[in-house]
């Protein structure tokens, strides 16, 4: 990339900034609120990026023609109140979600029929499927496994049938097997456990003419759990963790800190089935809807205690509901143990639905790596790398868009909370070291300056022609 100034406009919309690039001017961007604008100097050869802010009102006086009118298939009434996160969206947690309509409205607006969009950090990989659709090339990169096969996953949706027929065929062969390891002395099916640490406190059942009943539990019951432990998984990898407080984790945090005995050998066995399907596509959709229902399945489902209005004590006549995993690694003292089978049949209804109800369809195959993708002009690359590995390889003056959400220093360590969808999904080892992150966990050495330095080298790496966009995009919420 050569050494010369940028010019970037900046426009704040709904969580979405906005820099067009213009390598004939050496100011920056203004702030469309008139809060702020600055300037940015690029010098390559001491690769440097200064970043000079000083505040003052102003008006963007370029700023719709950032927007000129088109005919895009996003209205600007969708993109300014957006759906919300329904259907694929809903499907798999991710930190930093965005609604869809408002990406949409930007590849559309500000990329060529058949340009090329870049994202350097996927994230939550539906970004992969606004572009195809919109028949826009796209190139999504990100150094967490999971995020690639969700983008892999979002672009080439297994057929609704293939997928019923899997799970049917899943269910036929170890439904029943899993449903032994949670049966009562009468043949009912626990679908929760109620623990305070290790102390069992209730047994919840299901029955068709009253619904949920909650159990004392009984010896049947404590000898069944005891049953389970000392079991080690056979199928997925033991997690890597640090000395992290932010998240509640420790070095020695384990798959068995965070899941029951019971829930590892039922994961285990809905792995070893699963891994026998020849068809990669519908392979890969089962193995997310269990790193998807993953969470429900943990010992981080928090009970829900109703409390009295009057008192704020506990209300006796309250039912406990159940909670979910929010985030990082807290395991609550009183937490629910799920039924495995439930929690996956749960996901796959809602994957299923979603597939179902999905508009578009997108041409080709996703290549694995940017050479594929330019040698034999294809419509999707989907890389698993850190950014700055990967846009070295991208021909300079080749990119229209760079739509992104980079992360933001240390708000969410992704891959060490992402380690155990990795362990699920069969990688055997996740690239902690080139991750751009801050890190609490002092033994990464992610620190503040090694971060600025790693994102400076990301922004000057971006190769982006004149007239050209760089967007980032982040959670406002």
């Amino acid at each position: 990339m050569q050494s010369s100034p940028l010019q970037l406009y900046y426009m704040v919309a709904k969580g979405i900034c906005v820099y067009c690039i213009d390598r004939s001017a050496e100011i920056l961007f203004q702030d469309v609120g008139g809060c702020c604008n600055f300037a940015l100097t690029e010098t390559t050869n001491s690769a440097k990026v200064l970043f000079l802010l000083k505040f003052q009102r102003s008006v963007m006086l370029r700023q719709l023609e950032i927007f000129p009118s088109s005919t895009c298939q996003t209205m600007t009434a969708q993109a300014t109140n957006p759906m919300g996160y329904k259907g694929l969206h809903a499907f798999h947690k991710y930190w930093g979600k965005k609604p869809l309509e408002p990406l949409a409205y930007l590849v559309e607006n500000l990329c060529p029929h058949e340009g090329i969009v870049v994202d350097p950090f996927l994230g939550g990989g539906l970004l992969t499927r606004i572009c195809r659709i919109a028949n826009r090339r796209f190139i999504g990169i990100d150094i967490n496994p999971v995020s690639i096969e969700l983008g892999k996953l979002f672009h080439d949706l297994p057929n609704s049938e293939d997928y019923s027929e899997a799970v049917r065929l899943i269910s036929a062969d170890v439904k029943s097997k899993i449903y032994s390891t949670y049966k009562r002395y009468d043949n009912s099916i626990a679908t929760h456990y109620l623990w305070n640490d290790s102390e069992l406190l209730s047994v919840w059942t299901n029955h068709n003419s009253v619904g949920r009943v909650e159990n004392e539990p009984t010896d049947y019951d404590l000898q069944l759990s005891r049953k389970f432990h000392g079991y080690s998984p056979k199928h997925f990898r033991e997690i890597t963790t640090f000395s992290n407080s932010r998240i509640n984790a420790t070095p020695s945090l384990s798959f068995l800190d965070i899941f029951k005995p019971r829930a590892c050998l039922n994961m285990d066995t809905l792995i070893e089935r699963i891994l026998e399907f020849d068809n990669s596509t519908v392979r890969r959709a089962l193995l997310l809807t269990l790193t998807a229902a993953s969470g429900q399945m943990s010992n981080f489902v928090f009970a829900i205690n109703n409390r009295g209005k009057i008192s704020n004590s506990v209300n006796s006549s309250a039912r406990t509901k159940v909670g979910s995993w929010a985030i990082g690694f807290w395991r609550p003292r009183e937490h629910f143990e799920v039924n495995v089978w439930n929690c996956f049949e749960n996901r796959f209804r809602r994957l299923q639905k979603a597939i179902q109800t999905s508009s578009g369809k997108i041409d080709g195959q996703w290549v694995n790596n940017v050479n594929d993708f330019f040698s034999y002009d294809s419509g999707c690359a989907l890389v698993t790398d850190a950014a700055q590995n990967v846009l070295n390889d991208i021909p300079d003056n080749s990119i229209d868009l760079v739509l992104t959400d980079p992360p933001h220093s240390d708000r969410i360590p992704y891959l060490e909370l992402s380690d155990f969808w990795n362990s699920l999904l069969q990688f055997t080892h996740s690239n902690f070291e080139d991750e751009i992150i801050i890190s609490n966990a002092q033994e990464r050495f992610k620190t503040s300056d090694i971060y600025l330095q790693d994102m400076s080298k990301f922004i000057l790496e971006c190769n982006v022609d004149v007239g050209s966009i760089f967007l980032r995009s982040f959670c406002s919420q």
